[in-house]
């Protein structure tokens, strides 16, 4: 059973944690920011999953 964590930064961010996965969203900017990165659990290394944001001029979802 996954045990999910919660940390509000603000009223427009926040990180989640599920197991080892942890989720980045923020909207302070308008660009509603998306990072996913996971944690090996025998050596800490962290990978990138997903990184994206709105792109307000260009009005569409971007890989950063």
């Amino acid at each position: 059973m996954s045990i999910f964590n919660i940390d509000k930064r603000s009223n427009t961010s926040a990180y989640i944690e599920m197991g080892n996965v942890t989720v980045y969203v923020d909207n302070s900017t308008g660009e509603q920011i998306v990072e996913v990165w996971k944690t090996a659990r025998n050596t800490g290394q962290i990978s990138n999953i997903h990184n994206s944001l709105f792109d307000i001029e260009k009005q569409k979802r971007v890989k950063i």
